[in-house]
């Protein structure tokens, strides 16, 4: 099995991606890598390291930052995707092996979501599974103010209850129309 180290970042070739998408020499992108890396950006590195990037154009430094910023979420996306898919005892070798290979979120998101676990993933399902619906029937037919945060069950209270609430309440009175 491939090792999951301390980041996939030591498995995929940053370098070689964003020099290869911006076709541009692979020396030269690992310098350019650094300086965006140091907090240098597109225009300083333009008109004050010239020297250091052949006198590269503000579009194409643009380019080669744009595809930097998509493979470091490519791999924190597949990073976490390891550590989920190894709590779970769910990554084998050949899945390591795709995972590794996959050159978008998408491919990385095709390959692990047959395997996460599924819950309620609509909000409708979320609020009935937080037993809310009665709450929401009370909201409509009491004709006076309902303190929600304490008539709800311990579990479904939290920052998403109002918004669970709001939602059985539009679900109800799009029913009775």
């Amino acid at each position: 099995m491939i090792k999951k180290e301390s980041s996939v970042i030591d498995m995929i070739d940053l370098t070689g991606e964003v020099a290869d998408a911006a076709q541009v020499d692979r020396g030269l992108t690992s310098r350019i890598i650094s300086m965006f890396e140091d907090g240098y950006t597109v225009p300083f590195i333009a008109r004050y390291r010239k020297e250091l990037t052949g006198g590269m154009e503000p579009q194409v430094l643009h380019r080669l930052r744009e595809k930097m910023l998509e493979c470091k979420i490519l791999i924190e996306k597949i990073d976490k995707s390891f550590e989920y898919l190894k709590k779970n005892g769910l990554l084998t070798d050949d899945l390591s092996k795709q995972l590794v290979k996959c050159k978008t979120v998408n491919e990385v998101h095709f390959l692990t979501e047959p395997l996460k676990s599924k819950g309620p993933r609509t909000l409708s399902a979320k609020a009935k599974a937080a037993n809310l619906e009665s709450l929401a029937l009370e909201v409509l037919t009491s004709g006076r103010f309902v303190d929600i945060s304490r008539r709800a069950p311990k579990e479904a209270r939290g920052e998403c209850l109002f918004h669970f609430c709001a939602f059985f309440v539009t679900v109800i009175l799009s029913q009775t129309q």
